[in-house]
């Protein structure tokens, strides 16, 4: 039977492939962010790799087989064949439980689900599919390769040697079996490859599957519509060698209806078909047929021996064992396998002890669709040890299919209050079986319970791995060195001393209100401690600690260190059937939950913590299963037999027949897990009706056997007892599922209730009738009589029709006997309905029936009134109000008593009143927890209903204080370890709920602390404090397992789903919420006691700075989503701004959005929190903080520290400000302002203060920014920003563009701030620098937009100085940015007035203003124009200003100078009275003083503008005799350049003097920037002798040593503080002069060099038109020199010239000019000239010189070169006219001579000579010097031959003859009448060159061009 299982999985594989699944529980990861990644890429690109190197091993032959074994396996061990879309469609079916749809379904029966679950794949890449089907399929090949290469040659060695096969006989069989899973596997992924199909067949042949190969081969014939019978084309070689080896197959089948059908295919021919035998089988080593095919024969099915089923328990448990046989009971009771008459069963453990003798009887499987392929694969592993180690491993490495996942139990069969949650596991078999996930994200390994690959294929995602590394990061092992030590040491302090300074600061706080629930933190180490140390100790008991608070600490230590995922289920999760989360979670959703909670909780309030050990009796199983293997026993007579082994125990314990004895079964004994008791439970159900037969029958027996004896002393034996005990467990049991199915929630349906109330009703007859045996044996109370009187009661409280009075006298009888049996205490652990039988259950079973009509009344399903709801409960509930009411009532009684007015029965009726609130306080205090919990949430729904959150959150409040006290209860503590641990997650899990809706609530409602008095507070702030002290346990056990000192007893995966992980995730959110709770009502607290609290600000910031610093050590602040960053941020808004609360604002800001506020970076720590981007909300709250962090350092380091960027942030967030209507009016205002001219009057009044602009006042959140200076703030970083880039050429100005509309808008909101009109100044100024620094090309073009900008920065520096003066402060910083405003205002007029800008600003042309007069309206300028003169009055009123806060400022004093030089210099520079304004000595002051005050740089070049300044004005004053020798000497000795040189005697020595010290400046400017000292040099040189030419030469050589190179490059550098834009000018300036230079020298070398150079360089030179013209006309002038040619020479030559004589003797000169050997001076002058007109390119004008000269030069040419060609061509033409050849040619009959009309025919015709045009001229002239363009080459034709002697004499001669002058005049009429102007000469050229012109004689224009042709 090996194997028999697999044939049959591999067959329902291939068969369900062709299937659609409809996935359930699996949804597209379509909202995981987090999650998205090219992970998968990279996985399928590594598994691609190793399919390539195993390909390449196995295409390498035997000789690597061990290689490729171990290729393969790295492959497969890839994480792309755990992918779903990587499984086939059946593995997915059992991995996640997808439901199959078959083929036969319509298509419209598919749900949305099953095509997302069939689309799953297709997100996938598209070479995962044929990786997954290529790997799978020539796996399969490699390892029948391996039988063919190995297995079959070493049985043939052994046969051929005689010698016992190394190999086992099966060993073929397993190995071939694999190769068809994989066969099967690739088949799922592509079903179209018909050569994989007969494979397949041929495989199962060899394993004696004729089932399967019966449908591979039908696969292949059927891969189209028409079926196998519908062939009758020729089909492939593959389909016909299939369709014989059916053929053959049905033959061996003996299927002779199918042979009926026709089957039309083959090989073809005979011949062909013999020819291709040999190729037909794939496989010839592997046998025909094997040892299955035997036992697949249904022929010989119905001769089988019995067989034995084979079963696998899946743990070594009683839960496991039992639900094993269960289910394969189900399933043969449901049809689902067959299990036959008289066969047995053998059940194996996991581990070994199931010995089994079955003796010959051979096995069976369950069924084929049954057995578990994993035991059967691994059983084939185990033979094949000692032979091949890596077969074994790949075979033992397939997946599992347990049976336990395919039979899942019919909802009838358990009936189950809720259904229970997706993916839980079983507590005591999660590890063991395959359990399914309801996660529908990515599955990695770990999550999937698969172990990770140690080395080998690609592991995990970049993301993951660094995940994991800081889990890593805590682990030490045994070879941590001394450094590791350190740092976890280290570590530990640190977390010491963070949680040391928390619990100081909460403690400190809350024991002003004499609350020590929290403790030190000294204390809860020494809790921990003292835990610690007594882990080694036997006795559990002697280890849990003193305190009550701190048990709860020890449980959740223990529960941590002995940690198993099962557990998660209830902390992260819960069950649906948990009482406490019915509780919590809602139980008033249902109709009748209400009184759901109340029968359950009340029924089980006074159970207590079960002291019984688990059930863990694995010995006893054992026992047990081998009682089954060793026998013949049926599957149901093992059933029954695992049943009596749990519920019927020996009963020497019952025998003894006093109350003591509590039985030994397994019942009362032990607790059961929760898998068992559900096992049990439903072991009962399905054998009901044989339980009851056999008990009955044993009943009957001992009734029997009792009544024949009838003696008194007769007893009833120990088996007998057991057999009662049995009836009676089960009688409980059965009430017990009644009980659960019946309560008001269950949605179980009627007829199952009624069933279930048969069985009760049946097993209660039967134990009646033995109970009463048993009584009437025993005069003593029997524990078997008490637990049936108990049900009993228990029972009638579920029968209708039973009265409440008859269930209270149950009660008491029942309570009578236990208090005559001494009041014993039954504890029935495993029985949730009596879980306890005493006399204290008695009392509160009649407690619960006495309160039950006020509970009913609380509970009734219409609940339509909350307040009547509010008013019982309320009372009952707060004890506070409890004790009042009735303290109220008896100080009425006693009043009503005192006045006589009441008698005893009103007494009596007051007690009746208040019998009821006692009476349901005493049951609420003696119950449970859960039913308190259940009726404060009714409370509070009722208090929502009528939106009362106050009361709401009293509620959540007084639930967390019930919880907590119920952690410290006698309840709790007298539990087991194991039981603590599972109520201590519960309650957690509840809690978690509770805190997290009670913060919401408080932090959501600014009312909710309205109704919570002091008291209140107190209670609620001692819950949450012990909530805190427990919940901080888990996190220094958290620390002590990340250092390594603690190891956890089942070693958590590091997957993201981990539950271990969830659960620490969970805890760390519940610790932030819990302790953001616990601020809040210590807030309140202190609201409320004020005098307790002197500082509340400090307090509550050292509190969240104490919270934040613990929690952000360990890196988990961010927790329960960033709750309390963001609660902390928003308390400190509210806080006083001090040192310590600007750390903290820091760090929170930090973690919450990564950004650095601090100046001090070390400060922050890095908390590992993930920053989300700032939003508005957060970046308008902070924007006072920002600003005053920008204010505490100076704005120059704003740009080096975090804060730039954070301030970029912030903007973005804060976004642009919305348009008011007072913004839109100023804007308007602030425009036109903007664009208006300048008016003298504004910059005056701007001088005191008066000049304002007309706004609104705004308002809104943009005019509180620009109140704090946000804007301006963000405008000066743009324009800081832009300076501070090192500038090597023009850059972009956006920062420009960025800063203007800051400023702009600060200003549209607010146009009183000074500053802001000032930077926007700055910002236009430096608009404006930008422009003009680099090129010139703004100045030459785009005048209108630089004037523009200047009118801008005007009017901006007139509004700054004019709010300055008004609004501006007297701190000195204000001073100093005072002066700096005077400053830049200053240069900006006078920059202004001089070149480049030329008062061009000041103009008013454009904006004139209409003005109405006596003669109506006209146009006027509104103001006169801002003079040259003013403007420098004006600036240098500006500059007194600045030197008064800066008096030592050198370039003050310099620009001041300049202005009062160019004043003293103005015209205006006279008074009314003649005196003059500004005086000399003013001027020579000032520079002077400028020269004082200039710095001495010595690693920087020197300052010498006010030096050069000195110089030139001193010699300037001495030139005009303003200045005595001695004064000038005088004035010169102050700059230290002159002071070495000795000053001259005369003033014959002056210009040596000068010089010598220009000489010395120029040797003080080492980088060469100062040029125009090199002007000056030159002009003094130059001026005093203009006409000498050594002064020419000697000035031009000055500017030849460093301005102009020899190639006549122009090194003109902008000094350090030359003005911007007057760089350009001087470099103008120095070109003219220099090319007036060259002129007077002649030097056209040079010139022509420098023309080139400059037109190159247009934006090199301001007004570059004016320079470029002056060039060309100086090198014209040059060129005419050197040329020798006159001017005006054009006239003269071609004035007596007529039109065609001059184009004969032009065409011959252009002929002449285009020889080779042709060279003249002319010439060269008339190419120089083309040259020059080719570079002007129409810059320059050419009729400014460049045509005169042209025409001039061409006008020499002619009359220099004409007469010689006119003299050579005479010469030839005599020649050729007195040849021999021309002279005997022809006769005379054939001469042609010339047609001239007659004069006494035609008449005499006058008309004028037309003359040579100046266009025709100069084209002439280009001619000459422009080769002509190479004629176009014809087709080839025959040469045409024209007669040459007369018609070319004649042509020659026709000028010379009285008829060609006749001719010529004749033309020149015809040229009278056409000819007109200059203009029309251009016109008629131009026709000329678009249509030639037609001639008189055409004959004679022909022949002429043939004689040219042929001269």
């Amino acid at each position: 039977m090996v194997g028999s299982n697999s044939y049959f999985d591999v067959l329902k594989l291939i068969w369900i492939n062709q299937s659609t699944f409809q996935a359930f529980n699996v949804y597209p990861d379509e909202d995981s962010e987090d999650e998205i990644d090219n992970t998968k890429e990279l996985q399928i690109e590594e598994a691609l790799k190793l399919y390539q190197a195993a390909l390449k091993l196995h295409a390498q032959g035997p000789k690597y087989i061990q290689e490729t074994f171990r290729a393969y396996k790295a492959l497969f061990s890839s994480e792309v064949f755990r992918y779903p879309e990587a499984l086939s469609e059946w593995s997915q079916d059992e991995r996640y439980g997808t439901t199959v749809i078959y083929e036969s379904d319509e298509e419209d029966d598919l749900t949305v689900d099953a095509l997302t679950a069939r689309g799953a794949g297709d997100s996938a890449p598209s070479t995962l599919p044929q990786i997954v089907y290529l790997s799978y399929k020539n796996h399969g090949q490699f390892m029948l390769d391996y039988i063919k290469h190995y297995v079959v040659i070493e049985l043939a060695k052994a046969k051929n040697q005689g010698t016992p096969s190394p190999i086992p006989e099966n060993y073929m069989h397993a190995t071939a079996l694999t190769a068809l899973n994989y066969f099967a596997e690739a088949l799922a992924k592509d079903e179209s490859d018909s050569e994989l199909w007969r494979k397949t067949a041929r495989v199962a042949n060899a394993l004696g599957s004729h089932k399967v190969e019966r449908f591979c081969l039908e696969t292949v014939l059927d891969q189209d519509e028409e079926g196998v019978e519908g062939r009758h084309e020729s089909l492939g070689l593959e389909e016909g060698f299939a369709g014989e080896d059916l053929k053959a197959l049905l033959d061996t089948l003996s299927d002779d209806l199918s042979k009926l059908q026709p089957l039309n295919v083959g090989l073809g021919s005979r011949k062909l078909a013999s020819f291709l035998q040999s190729f037909r089988d794939p496989y010839p080593f592997l046998p025909s047929s094997g040892p299955i095919s035997e036992e697949l024969s249904l022929s010989k099915s119905s001769s089988s021996p019995p067989k034995r089923y084979e079963l696998t328990s899946a743990a070594r448990t009683w839960a496991a064992f039992g639900k094993t046989i269960l289910q394969s009971l189900l399933a043969d009771q449901h049809g689902i396998i067959k299990i036959d008459a008289g066969s047995a069963v053998s059940i194996l453990l996991p581990g070994g002890d199931g010995e089994s003798d079955k003796g010959s009887i051979p096995e069976a499987s369950l069924s084929d669709a049954e057995d578990d392929a994993n035991t059967q694969i691994q059983k084939e592993a185990n033979a094949m040890k000692e032979v091949g180690p890596l077969v074994t491993k790949e075979l033992s490495s397939r997946p599992e299919s347990p049976v336990a996942e395919r039979f899942k139990l019919d909802e009838d069969c358990q009936p189950k209050e809720k259904p229970p949650i997706v993916g839980a596991e079983d507590p005591k078999s999660s590890g063991t079986g395959t359990s399914r996930s309801n996660s529908p994200r990515k599955r990695s390994s770990s999550s999937a319970g698969l172990e990770e690959p140690a080395d080998g294929g690609r592991i995990r995602s970049k993301r993951i791995r660094a995940r994991e590394s800081n889990a890593d990061a805590g682990s030490t092992g045994e070879g941590a060195d001394a450094s590791e030590a350190q740092q976890f040491s280290e570590f530990l302090e640190n977390m010491e001393s963070a949680d040391k300074g928390l619990f100081d600061c909460a403690q400190s706080l809350m024991s002003r209100f004499s609350i020590n629930a929290l403790g030190s933190f000294e204390e809860l180490t020494k809790a921990r401690q003292s835990t610690e140390t007594s882990v080694s100790d036997s006795n559990e008991n002697e280890r849990i600690p003193r305190g009550r608070q701190d048990i709860a600490v020890y449980d959740l230590r223990m529960l941590l260190e002995s940690w198993e995922n099962s557990k998660s289920v209830i902390a992260l999760y819960s069950e649906g059937t948990d009482e406490i989360t019915s509780s919590i979670n809602g139980l008033s959703s249902t109709r009748n939950a209400g009184l759901t909670a109340f029968l359950e909780h009340s029924k089980a309030a006074g159970r207590k913590m079960s002291t019984k050990p688990a059930l863990s009796n694995e010995e006893d199983l054992a026992k047990f299963s081998r009682r089954i293997n060793k026998g013949w026993v049926h599957i149901k007579s093992a059933a029954l037999g695992w049943v009596d082994s749990l519920l019927r125990g020996s009963s020497k314990g019952i025998a003894k027949g006093i109350i003591e004895a509590g039985g030994n079964s397994s019942y009362l004994q032990y607790d059961w897990p929760e898998s068992l008791k559900e096992t049990v439970v439903q072991m009962c159900v399905a054998l009901d009706d044989d339980i009851f037969s056999r008990l009955q029958d044993e009943s009957d027996e001992l009734i029997e056997r009792l009544l024949m004896v009838r003696l008194p002393s007769e007893k009833v034996h120990e088996n007998e007892l057991a057999m009662v005990d049995m009836a009676e467990t089960i009688f409980e049991l059965h009430l017990d599922i009644y009980a659960s199915i019946t309560n008001p929630s269950s949605e179980v349906d009627e007829g199952t209730r009624l069933t279930q109330r048969d069985r009760v009703c049946r097993w209660s007859g039967l134990v009646s009738d033995l109970m009463n045996i048993l009584a009437s044996i025993s005069s003593k109370s029997h524990i078997l009589l008490l637990r049936y009187q108990w049900a009993m009661v228990l029972f009638a409280g579920f029968t209708e029709g039973v009265s409440r009075e008859h269930k209270l006298m149950l009660t008491a009888s029942i309570k009578a006997e236990l208090e005559a049996a001494g009041s014993p205490t039954i504890i029935l652990q495993n029985n949730a309905l009596m879980p306890e039988i005493s006399v204290g259950a008695a009392e509160r079973e009649s407690s619960r029936l006495t309160t039950m009509d006020f509970f009913l009344g609380i509970f009734q399903a219409d609940k339509g009134d909350p307040v009547k709801v509010i008013e019982t409960l309320e009372i009952v509930l707060d004890r506070p109000k409890a004790d009042q009411f009735q303290s109220d009532i008896t100080d009425d009684v006693k009043s009503d008593k005192k006045s006589g007015r009441e008698g005893v029965a009103q007494d009596s009726q007051q007690e009746e009143q208040s019998t009821p609130i006692e009476q349901m306080s005493h049951f609420l205090e003696k119950g449970s927890a859960s039913l308190r919990l259940f009726l404060w949430q009714r409370l509070r729904s009722a208090y929502e209903l009528i939106k009362y959150p106050t009361k709401v959150f009293s509620c959540y409040l007084r639930s967390i204080e019930i919880i907590m006290n119920e952690l410290r209860s006698t309840t709790y503590m007298e539990g087991s370890a194991e039981q603590r641990q599972i109520t201590l997650l519960k309650w957690l899990r509840s809690m978690e709920e509770l805190v997290t809706k009670s913060l919401a609530l408080a932090l959501k409602e600014q009312t909710a602390f309205e109704c919570i008095d002091q008291d209140h507070l107190i209670t609620s702030m001692t819950a949450i404090a012990e909530l805190a002290r427990l919940i901080h346990g888990f996190t220094l056990f958290e620390d002590r397992v990340r250092v390594g000192q603690v190891k956890l007893g089942e070693t958590p995966s590091r997957s993201p789903g981990n539950p271990l992980l969830l659960l620490t995730v969970r805890m760390r959110d519940m610790q932030i919420r819990t302790w953001t709770l616990m601020y809040l009502l210590l807030k309140e607290a202190m609201a409320q006691n004020t005098d307790l609290f002197p500082h509340p600000q400090e307090d509550l910031l050292e509190l969240i700075r104490s919270i934040h610093h613990s929690t952000g050590l360990r890196a988990f602040c961010h927790a329960s989503n960033k709750l309390f960053l963001q609660f902390a941020k928003q308390e400190l808004y509210h806080f006083s701004v001090s040192d310590d609360w600007d750390t903290e604002m820091t760090q929170i800001l930090y973690d919450l959005h990564g950004i650095k506020l601090s100046v001090d970076p070390w400060i922050i720590a890095d908390h590992q929190c993930n920053p989300e981007a700032i939003d508005r909300d957060t970046a308008v709250q902070i924007v006072d903080f920002v600003l005053a962090l920008v204010d505490r350092m100076p704005f120059r380091d704003l740009p080096k520290t975090e804060l730039k960027s954070v301030i970029e942030k912030m903007q973005q967030a804060i976004g642009a400000p919305k348009e008011s209507s007072a913004s839109v009016y100023n804007q308007r205002i602030f425009k036109s302002f903007l664009d208006s001219s300048i008016n003298p009057l504004d910059l005056y009044q701007s001088l005191k203060g008066l000049k304002e602009l007309s706004s609104l006042t705004t308002t809104g959140l943009t005019a509180q920014f620009v109140g704090k200076g946000w804007y301006f703030l963000l405008g000066q970083m743009a324009l800081s920003r832009f300076k501070s880039q090192k500038r090597v050429s023009q850059t972009p100005t956006d920062d420009l563009e960025i800063a203007r509309h800051f400023f702009t808008l600060d200003l549209e909101w607010g146009m009183e701030r000074w500053e802001s009109w000032l930077r926007l100044a700055q910002t236009f100024d430096t608009m404006l620098e930008e422009k003009v620094s680099w090129s010139a090309d703004a100045l030459n073009t785009d005048r209108a937009e630089i004037n523009a900008l200047q009118r801008k920065i005007i009017h901006c520096y007139t509004m700054a100085v004019s709010m300055a003066v008004r609004f501006a402060d007297e701190s000195v910083e204000t001073q100093l940015k005072m002066t700096e405003m005077y400053i830049d205002f200053g240069t900006r007029l006078y920059s202004s007035s001089r070149s480049p800008f030329d008062n061009l600003a000041f103009e008013l042309h454009g904006y004139p203003r209409h003005f109405s007069g006596p003669e109506g309206m006209y146009l006027k300028e509104a103001h006169t124009e801002l003079s040259d003169f003013k403007a420098w009055q004006l600036a240098a009123v500006l500059y007194l200003r600045a030197l008064e806060d800066k008096p030592g400022g050198w370039y003050i004093h310099y620009m001041l100078g300049k202005c009062y030089w160019k004043m003293y210099n103005h015209r205006d520079n006279f008074g009314k009275k003649g005196e003059q304004l500004v005086p000399l000595s003013s001027v020579m002051n000032s520079i002077v003083a400028s020269i004082r005050f200039v710095p001495i740089r010595t690693r920087q070049e020197p300052i010498l503008e006010p030096h050069y300044k000195l110089v030139s004005v001193v010699h300037k004053c001495f030139q005009r005799g303003e200045f005595s020798l001695e004064r000038a000497i005088a004035f010169l000795q102050k700059t230290p350049y002159a002071q070495r040189i000795s000053p001259p005697p005369d003033n014959e020595m002056w210009e040596q003097y000068i010089l010598s010290i220009l000489k010395c400046l120029r040797t003080a400017d080492k980088v060469n920037w100062h040029h125009r000292m090199i002007s000056r040099v030159a002009h003094i040189i130059y001026d005093n002798a203009p006409d000498n030419p050594a002064a020419t030469i000697a000035a031009r050589n000055e500017f030849m040593q460093q301005i102009f190179t020899k190639t006549m490059v122009i090194q003109v550098w902008k000094p350090e503080n030359e003005r911007p834009g007057r760089h350009f000018v001087y470099t103008s300036y120095y070109v003219k002069f220099f090319a007036s230079l060259l002129l007077k020298v002649n030097d056209k070398q040079n010139l022509e060099a420098l023309a080139k150079r400059v037109r190159k360089r247009g934006a090199d030179f301001f007004d570059y038109n004016s320079v470029w013209t002056f060039i060309c006309q100086a090198y014209l002038k040059v060129i005419r020199r050197t040329g020798g040619i006159p001017g005006s020479h054009e006239e003269t030559i071609f004035k007596s010239i007529n039109h065609e004589t001059f184009e004969l003797h032009a065409a011959r000169l252009e002929t002449w000019c285009h020889l080779p050997n042709t060279t003249h001076p002319i010439l060269d002058v008339l190419r120089e000239v083309n040259e020059l007109k080719k570079l002007n390119s129409n810059l320059m004008r050419p009729t400014m010189g460049i045509d005169d000269l042209a025409a001039d030069a061409y006008a020499k040419l002619y009359e220099l070169v004409v007469p010689g060609l006119v003299e050579q061509m005479q010469g030839e033409h005599q020649r050729e006219v007195m040849s021999l050849g021309n002279l005997l040619s022809t006769d005379g009959s054939s001469e042609v001579h010339p047609i001239v009309p007659s004069t006494s025919e035609t008449g005499p015709v006058r008309h004028r000579t037309k003359g040579v045009g100046r266009r025709e001229v100069i084209k002439r002239a280009e001619n000459t010097v422009t080769k002509p363009p190479p004629p176009p080459i014809l087709p080839t034709q025959a040469p045409r031959v024209v007669p040459r002697p007369l018609i070319s004499a004649a042509v020659v001669d026709l000028t010379s003859t009285p008829e060609g002058e006749k001719l010529e005049e004749l033309q020149d009429s015809a040229d009278d009448e056409s000819e007109l102007s200059d203009l029309g000469d251009e016109m008629e050229d131009d026709a000329d060159e678009e249509q030639v012109k037609p001639v008189l004689f055409p004959g004679l224009v022909s022949s002429s061009n043939t004689v040219a042709a042929g001269e």
